[in-house]
């Protein structure tokens, strides 16, 4: 067998499920066979697919290796059928995934599955032709099904696919394309990566330089990054030790750090570059794929990660936080969660097929320890951010288990703290989850030795942390003992010193220390105990209502945690603690009495937790106490009848029904206590106490009858052993596997079983029996509702707790069940050692003499109780468990499994796997392996009975009483989901109830409503002809109520309908290669099918295909009459034409009535109808396009190439010999018939610019194509009525007045979809209705209205698009129309209507050969239409339109381009900034194609270096004002007299200022043209959307955007160049311009303009963080200190200032070191010493440079403290000291020193504690005076 689940091997029936198993197995291949064989894909290959799908959860692969790959097959097969439906591509996708969901069990070479048939399917549903065009319809969740589907069988697509899909795939490569999202998308999705080594060069090799470089040279935030990434992160992980990646990992992890989008200059936004943010938005896990694979074998990785984290970890602090938090966070967490997955695999996975990482590249114990030192500091500033404590406490748990002996001491330490501070309660609880998460590691003293020593002394120290008052705290207390304790086995062993020799001190300090449990305990139960009393409901009501609810339900919350830590506490506990715990406990909870809802429920949790751990000692203290108690409380006769009983007593009966949820080994000793409880309590009037009572019978009842584990220690041996036997000491943090589990069960046994039948016989019976009469009326009086409510409620209760013992319900299969060659047969589960079928129960308690009893009781509540609704709601309880319930409800299923999951993602080691657990965990999941068994045993055959309780929940459903209705349809949606064709059966009568009748009352229209809206009812409304038939002409007809509550709910019923439509398969077509399949998968059942049963069931098929094809077009038809009758309300009417354009299919023809309809419909009164009226005619006339033929080309002996072999060698994108020939080319243009029958057209724009395909297919001559003109009698049906429509003057003219209305004033917009409907139309009938439109056009044209001129452009691009295989005359004569046309409407553009008609041109353009348009863009380039000046608006306009028709023609209109760019440069320094704002947009078009691929270039497009050479020399006035260098025009040689410092910096400032106003004004009054033309570069800088790095060339402007970036004369150029300047730093910068931005910005730190300089250096700081690791090189980073250093000594204060700052930011983000030649710099500077006369400080001139220079040095001194906020280098505390000896300097040094002071209080301010450590005392005396205020008395 493949894999079995190896806890059913554990289960205590285990011995019996082989058998069943088996048998199991061989109906599922039998059926899913014969089904497949037989052709019946529904209901036989869906029926049994979901059969396997229920095995595989029940017993897992339990298969041998042929089923599995025969399974495989089957449904790969089976989701490639071509145009297969896309419902039942979800669903075998879905049992796909889980048949490979496990690599392991299937290598390579035991199955192998074809690429391309998975591709035509993917190809067909997420990027099929139809599906644009609204013929086929196929939802989201299919969609991810199928890419789901791709990643699950890649690894199994052979060697030779990858050369088939580069082959495929490639020619779609074009940067410029869409179709590159795409084709990358797929290659991505498709490539094999999971190879053995031996198929390298036929994988990854073929593709891996070729790619990388394509990622490399297109690089600024393309779309397709994002795959990029992905695909090489899964190359790096599968091939690790492989590939070489040292050349790639600089770009690589710059390329992860840009993508976070943090902000580079802090949380200023006035400044210019406050935050840049990358659009590239990589995959969490594809970045921490890579760079886990990347890091061991000696790879320089693990130094640019310790970078990459250096940057990232001040943004985890708090003062940090932002919309990059998230993204942080994630990556904190799963960077080493991949880290220790990768180790797993390498050192203690299992071997299978898959390969082993070569040993050089395997993680060392070195690399380990570097890891988790890189991540230490990173980990523990996130604790302090609240948003990332929960994040940070999952990191530490897996660097723990790296390295305990890093992280652990560390942690501990920071607890302890936490503890001592009271300014932050949020550092304890991130201490307290983060140690509970690391704590079976801390706990293991083989891992880490010194953890057990802090076990009782934190446990301790903890307890004070349990708060009625703090909610948050107290839960994280709560979850920290129990996870403690779960670990520790709570036994003395203080005495084990004396009787053990074997001991190390060590061990006898912890023995010694074990005999503070009982303290301990003691203590926790006292706090426990407090709580409770603080819990109570009756203090929660001094409360208003909403805080009351909330503080209930914290309340409930933190009961639930008591209870979990106290049950951890018991179960460890020994025997001699827990009886002390034991006497505590019982006087607690008897001596008082708590209300029952909070302090009472949390009581008895707790009570119930002690019997769970130790069920004798606790019944035998709990039981005859509770018992004398409520003997004494009933006793009195009042008792029997008081409406309200003695709290006291519910107290008790509370109490009673938890703590018998124990083995029922343990009850049975108490049984004549427990019946005697029942006896006084089960009918007493309070309705509390009974109810309390009927509780207490079904717990007595269910743990008697059940099957459950009933211990749950972390031991499989007793804690009562003698210590001198076993110590217990060396068991903490013990693990252990399935082999020694030991788990012990409950099993019910004879004597269990009659126990609960006497009781279910003396107390259920007696009441079946009332029930019975008064459902007969047998009573001379009717029953009391509120007796009638009791047996109801015993009932209920006693069945719950009975459900494992109640056998199935068995009588005869309803009818209805659907046709089928298979089987219907369900196969029964054992959940127990003793069966139903074992038990003899009272026939009046078996499952289906209940639902007749509830039947016939029904019946007679709806003639004599209608009005009762309680007694509805009961026996819908009851429906509910005969139906569903065998002992766990789903809901409380799925409670335990996530809760479980939660746990064992907290304790379980990653790293080791799972062979070793922690035994209650491994118990836990034991049990919820149990509960799946019951859960599954709900699923029967459905009989009558099952139809007759369905159906009165369907009454109940729709029942007068919302209440009533509100309760019953979710047991009735989950009755139809556990009963697969339940539905169908119950769908007539639903729909009855929707038809307008008066016997239908308006809760039953409204409750049938509700149902429908229902998933299992939207099933039926989406997924079958029959019933969708049904479910869509009732919703037609259902027109009942006006009242917005029903009119919302029919619009939303329908809204999700059509939501999750996917077009049903009219015609099935099964292929051979299925059919064989189904014939294998039944041989190995040994089940043969002959020839006539194969025969049958493809007549079977053909038949259901006939039947299918008339159910559709009856359900057109009817739906055609009904909108047609006039008799429908006009919301319905909206329905039936909607249905009806969801009916139309790209494979089956619209019936003709439904064509008129929606053809009518388009000049239909209502807005609603005519847009669905659009789409849908716009489906049907593709539906109706005729085939167009095409015929091979060789592109290149169409481009004269006769020897094209070599051509075919190596990929080179961009210009080459053999695609030029379909480029636009003025002197080659169709100018004639004859040149236009000869041209090849080539529409799509990405052929030919990668490479060309194997073989090239363009449509084939105009003589070989169908004939344009037709006459009517050629035409079909359908194509006669759109004829006849459009045709009739009339009709065009309503039309044309409809389309040109404006719908919503400003609101309107260009309408797609009404375009392709006229592409469609004159594709399909030529220009045969141009002459009824001409009139329409050229009104529209003319028209300044905004919806008119809107019309004509839907008009106009629509008969551009559609005329695409008209002849040349024909052709000819449109241009001859449109081009005055489209004259006027240019000259009529307005500001409404210009984003209209960009948007014409945009779509006329788009997948169109250039030269079949060519005469608009020769009206559009020519120099007429770009020279003549309108105004600035309508210019602007002109330029937007050619901006938009030249951009779909991407990189083949080079011509165009040129021609483009001559009219343009006259114009750059245009005085209207509309205009200069278009140009700069217009620049970035034309210069979009410079670039290069591959080394390929399109060398005839305009080049960006030429252009920039020609803007340098028109902007050379310009240059003077930052070329000139400093030459001291602001010193002089001389002495100078004693001046004030103040004065003297002002007198820098202020020089420098003057030189640059008068500089500027020159310059502007000079030529304001160059002003204009800088503008427009600027604008087209801002605009650049170039895909490749930033250029050397267009650095060359660096230095005047600096100059022009931070000034305040002109604020749109101030603007415009900090726009230029975000663009330039957020652009990837390649090793071939670090040296002329190097350049650059050294020419202009040596400038003589002090702002060009600040806005350098903020410049500076953004771009280095930008690109971080790959400018991180001593020469670069020694060239921009220097840069730095020269900036600090800059006489303007600002710019020192910015100097500062952006070293501080250098050195925080690790690009620059803190090194003792740069302090020791910085100290030397500031220790220049000032001249003093007369108690002030006088300087000469060369005095002023020592100001400067010592100000410099204090600044240098500044950042350095400031570059680290949250830590304390060791060098900071010398720099504090000696920033102290400036205290007393010039005012703006002192300033600088005391922010600098404040600012490093403030941020260290939280972990102060910590850090002081660093500092000598000395130290922190001079830091103390230093950050005391002086006093102003002083």
């Amino acid at each position: 067998m493949q894999e079995d689940v190896r806890y059913n091997r554990l289960l205590p029936y285990a011995d019996q499920l082989d058998d069943e198993a088996n048998e199991y197995l061989t109906k599922i291949k039998t059926n899913l066979g014969r089904a497949v064989a037989v052709q019946e894909l529904r209901p036989g290959v869906v029926c049994w697919s979901s059969e396997l799908a229920r095995y595989i959860r029940l017993y897992g692969r339990r298969f041998t290796k042929e089923d599995h790959i025969q399974f495989v097959k089957l449904f790969y097969q089976l989701i490639t059928i071509p145009d297969s439906e896309p419902q039942l591509i979800d669903n075998w996708g879905s049992l796909l995934l889980i048949l490979l969901k496990k690599k392991k069990l299937l290598s390579r070479s035991d199955l192998t599955l074809p690429w391309r048939p998975l591709y035509h399917t993917v190809k067909e549903c997420l990027f099929g032709k139809y599906k644009k065009v609204y013929l086929k319809y196929i939802s989201k969740q299919v969609e991810d099904r199928l890419i789901s589907v791709i990643k699950a069988t890649r690894t199994y697509f052979p060697a030779s696919s990858t050369a088939e899909m580069l082959e495929e795939w490639r020619p779609y490569l074009c940067p410029f394309d869409m179709s590159m999202v795409e084709k990358v998308g797929l290659l991505c999705a498709f490539l094999p990566t999971k190879v053995m080594p031996d198929e390298d060069n036929a994988t990854f090799k073929l593709w891996f330089d070729e790619f990388m470089g394509l990622w490399d040279d297109c690089q600024n935030n393309v779309q397709w990054e994002e795959n990029w990434m992905s695909l090489f992160s899964r190359l790096a992980r599968d091939r690790i030790g492989y590939i070489d990646w040292t050349p790639h990992i600089p770009k690589i992890f710059t390329r992860i750090l840009r993508s976070f989008g943090l902000p580079v200059n802090g949380r200023d936004n006035r400044r210019p570059l406050a935050f840049i943010r990358s659009k590239a938005s990589y995959d969490m896990k594809d970045m921490v794929t890579i760079i886990v694979a990347l890091l061991g074998g000696g790879s320089i990785a693990q130094h640019h990660l310790t970078v990459l984290l250096g940057a990232l970890e001040p943004f985890y602090h708090p003062s940090y936080s932002g919309i990059w938090s998230r993204k942080l966070h994630q990556f904190l967490t799963l960077l080493p969660a991949a880290f220790v997955a990768r180790l797993h695999n390498e050192r203690y996975r299992k071997s299978s097929w898959v390969p082993e990482v070569p040993q050089q590249a395997c993680l060392s114990d070195e690399d380990i320890t570097v890891f988790v030192k890189s991540m230490e500091h990173v980990v523990f500033m996130a604790m302090a951010n609240k948003a990332s404590s929960m994040a940070a406490a999952t990191t530490v748990k897996n660097l723990a288990l790296l390295k305990p002996d890093l992280v652990i001491p560390q942690l501990i330490e920071r607890m302890y703290m936490a503890f001592e501070t009271l300014t932050e309660p949020h550092q304890l609880s991130a201490m307290l989850h983060s140690l509970a998460f690391v704590s079976r590691v801390m706990l293991n003293r083989e891992k880490f030795p010194d953890g057990a020593n802090h076990a009782l002394p934190l446990l301790k120290l903890v307890l004070p942390g349990i708060d009625p008052n703090d909610f948050f705290k107290s839960v994280s207390v709560f979850t920290f003992i129990s996870t403690f304790t779960s670990l520790i086995p709570l036994v003395d062993c203080s005495s084990a010193p004396n009787s053990r020799q074997d001991l190390t001190d060590a061990d006898q300090q912890l023995c010694f220390a074990t005999a503070q449990f009982e303290e301990f305990i003691v203590l926790l139960l006292d706090r426990c105990f407090a709580l409770v009393t603080n819990s109570s409901l009756e203090q929660a009501a001094q409360t208003d209502r909403q805080t009351e609810t909330r503080h209930a339900s914290h309340e409930q919350l933190m009961g639930t945690g008591l209870a979990s830590t106290l049950q951890s506490v018991f179960c460890q506990c020994s025997p001699a603690l827990f009886q002390v715990a034991l006497e505590r406990l019982v006087k607690f909870a008897t001596s008082n009495v708590f209300e029952t809802e909070i302090a009472g429920r949390m009581c008895s949790h707790i009570c119930r937790s002690a019997v769970k751990a130790y069920p004798d000692l606790a019944l035998k203290a709990f039981i005859p106490r509770c018992h004398s108690r409520i003997k004494m409380l009933t006793s009195d006769p009042e008792t029997w009848d008081a409406e309200h009983a003695d709290k006291e007593l519910l107290w008790f009966l509370q109490l009673m029904m938890e703590v018998v949820r124990c083995p029922g080994s343990a009850l049975l000793v108490y049984e004549s206590q427990l019946t005697d409880i029942l006896q006084w309590c089960v009918n007493l009037r309070c309705k509390d106490a009974s109810k309390r009572a009927a509780q207490l019978l079904q717990s007595i009842v269910q743990f008697l009858v059940g099957v459950y584990p009933v211990e749950w220690r972390s031991l499989p041996v007793e804690f009562s052993l003698p210590i001198d036997e076993h110590l217990y000491l060396q068991d903490w943090a013990a693990v252990c596997d399935w082999d020694s589990l030991k788990a012990m069960w409950y099993t019910p046994l004879e004597s269990h079983v009659a126990f609960a039948q006497r009781l279910l016989s003396r107390f259920v019976v007696p009441e079946i029996e009332k029930l019975h009469k008064c459902a007969v009326a047998e009573h001379d009086t009717p029953m009391e509702k509120e007796k009638l409510h009791q047996s109801l409620r015993l009932v209920h209760f006693a069945l719950c707790g009975a459900a494992p013992i109640l056998r199935h319900i068995k009588s005869e299969v309803a009818a209805g069940l659907p046709e089928t060659l298979a089987s219907h047969e369900k196969t029964s589960l054992v959940y127990s050692t003793l069966m139903p079928a074992d038990v003899a129960l009272d026939e009046r308690l078996s499952r289906e003499s209940l639902a007749n009893l509830m039947h016939s009781l029904l019946e007679h509540m709806w003639q004599e109780r209608e009005h009762d609704t309680k007694a509805l709601l009961l026996i819908s309880e009851i429906y509910y468990t005969l139906l569903l319930y065998y002992g766990v409800t789903k809901r409380d299923f799925e409670i335990g499994w996530n809760s479980f999951d939660a746990v064992r993602k907290v304790m379980e080691d990653r790293l080791v796997g799972r062979q070793k657990q922690l035994r209650p965990m491994l118990i836990e999941r034991l049990q919820l392996q149990h509960e799946r068994r019951l859960m599954e045993s709900q699923q029967t055959e459905f009989t009558d009975v099952h139809l007759m309780i369905m159906k009165d929940l369907l009454a109940l459903s729709t029942s007068a009483y919302a209440e009533v209705r509100v309760k019953c349809q979710p047991i009735l949606e989950d009755a139809m989901f556990a009963f697969r064709y339940s539905s169908r059966i119950l769908l007539p009568l639903l729909l009855e109830k929707l038809k307008r009748s008066d016997s239908v009352s308006h809760e039953q229209f409204k409750g049938s409503l509700y149902i429908m809206h229902s998933d299992r009812c939207l099933y039926l409304g989406y997924c079958f002809w029959d019933t969708l038939s049904q479910i869509w002409l009732a919703l037609v007809q259902a027109d009942h109520s006006e009242k917005p509550s029903i009119t919302n709910l029919m619009s939303s019923v329908v809204k999700r309908i059509m939501e999750r439509f996917n077009s049903p398969a009219i015609r099935w077509i099964v292929p051979a290669a299925v059919v064989n399949s189904g014939l294998s998968i039944a041989r190995g059942a040994s089940v043969s099918l002959n020839e006539e049963e194969l025969s049958a069931g493809a007549s079977r098929l053909e038949d259901r295909n006939k039947k299918t094809e008339q159910i559709y077009e009856d359900l057109v038809v009817q739906l055609v009459s009904l909108a047609e009758s006039g008799n429908l309300h006009w919301r319905f009417t909206e329905f039936a034409i909607m249905f009806l354009a969801h009916l139309i299919r790209h494979d089956h023809p619209l019936p003709t009535p439904a064509v008129s309809l929606l053809v009518r419909s388009l000049c239909h009164e209502s807005l609603t109808v005519r847009k669905i009226a659009i789409v849908a005619v716009m489906g049907i006339l593709k539906q109706q396009k005729r085939r167009h033929a095409t015929v091979c080309i060789s592109p290149y002996q169409l481009a004269g190439i006769a020897d094209y072999s070599s051509c075919q060698v190596k990929v080179v994108p961009g210009d080459r010999p053999d695609n030029m020939w379909h480029r636009y080319n003025v002197e080659t243009l169709p100018q004639t018939e004859e040149q236009w029958s000869s041209t090849v057209f080539i529409d799509k724009t990405f052929w030919g610019y990668y490479c060309w395909p194997q073989e090239m297919r363009a449509y084939a001559p105009y003589d070989q194509q169908p004939p344009v003109d037709r006459a009517r009698d050629q035409l079909t049906e359908g194509e006669a009525v759109i004829f006849d429509a459009f045709s009739s003057q009339e009709f065009v003219d309503k039309l044309i007045g409809f389309l040109s209305l404006e719908e919503r004033k400003g609101k309107d917009k260009y309408n797609w979809t009404r375009t392709v409907m006229f592409k469609g139309l004159f594709r399909n009938f030529g220009d045969t209705f141009l002459a009824l439109f001409k009139p329409h056009l050229e009104q529209l044209c003319a028209d300044k209205q905004e919806s008119s001129q809107r019309c004509a452009a839907e008009i106009v691009a629509g008969l551009v698009r559609g005329c695409k295989h008209w002849p040349f005359p024909k052709v000819e004569s449109m241009w001859e129309l449109l081009l005055p046309c489209l004259a006027s409407a240019f000259s009529e553009i307005s500001l409404e209507t210009y984003a209209d008609w960009g948007s014409c041109l945009s779509d006329c353009s788009s997948d169109r050969d250039p030269r079949r348009l060519h005469w608009l863009f020769e009206m559009i380039v020519s120099s007429e239409s770009l020279s003549q000046s309108r105004g600035s608006f309508k210019d602007t306009s002109v330029m937007y339109l050619l901006q938009r028709a030249l951009s779909q023609q991407e990189w083949r209109a080079p011509a165009l381009h040129h021609r483009l760019l001559e009219h343009l440069e006259p114009q750059l320094s245009h005085p209207y900034k509309l205009v200069r704002d278009r140009l700069g947009s217009l620049l970035s078009t034309v210069f979009l194609f410079d670039i290069e691929l591959l080394g390929g270039r399109l060398s005839a497009q305009p080049k960006v270096s030429d252009f920039v050479g020609r803007l340098v020399t028109g902007l050379q006035p310009l240059w003077g004002m930052v070329s000139d260098v400093k030459n001291g025009s602001t010193e002089t040689d001389g002495p100078t007299s004693a001046v004030d410092v103040d004065d003297l910096a002002m007198s820098f400032a202020t020089t420098t200022v003057s030189l640059e106003d008068s500089r500027r004004d020159k310059i502007e009054t000079k030529d304001g043209a160059v002003i204009q033309l800088l503008k427009t570069a600027l604008n087209w800088l801002g605009a650049n959307r170039s895909l490749q790095p930033l250029s050397p060339s267009l650095l060359r402007l660096l230095p005047l955007i600096l100059r022009h970036s931070d000034q305040e004369e002109d604020q749109e150029l101030d603007v415009l160049a900090k726009t230029a300047l975000q663009q330039m730093a957020m652009s990837w910068l390649p090793s071939a311009s670090i040296e002329a931005l190097l350049d650059e910005l050294e020419m202009v730190a040596n400038g003589n303009s002090w702002r060009a300089v600040r806005s350098a250096l903020t410049f500076i700081s953004t771009i280095v963080f930008q690109n971080l690791l790959t400018v991180q090189k001593p020469n670069i980073s020694s060239r921009i200190q220097k840069i730095l250093l020269v900036s600090l000594q800059n006489p303007q204060l600002e710019v020192r200032e910015a100097a500062a700052s952006c070293l501080s930011k250098l050195l925080q983000c690790g690009y620059l070191v803190l090194s003792s030649e740069l302090t020791g710099h910085f100290l030397e500077m500031a220790a220049v010493k000032l001249h003093k006369t007369k108690g002030k400080v006088a300087v000469r001139n060369t005095d002023g440079k020592a100001l400067v220079k010592r100000h410099a040095g204090v600044l240098g001194l500044a950042a350095c403290i400031r570059a680290f906020p949250h830590t304390i280098p060791d060098a900071v505390p010398d720099i504090l000291v000696a920033l102290s000896r400036h205290a007393h300097d010039p005012p703006f040094i002192l300033s600088t020193v005391k922010k600098t002071v404040a600012d490093f209080k403030h941020t260290h301010r939280d972990t102060w504690e910590l850090h002081k450590s660093r500092f000598t005392d000395e130290q922190l005396l001079i830091l103390a005076d230093l950050l005391i205020s002086p006093n102003y008395f002083t």
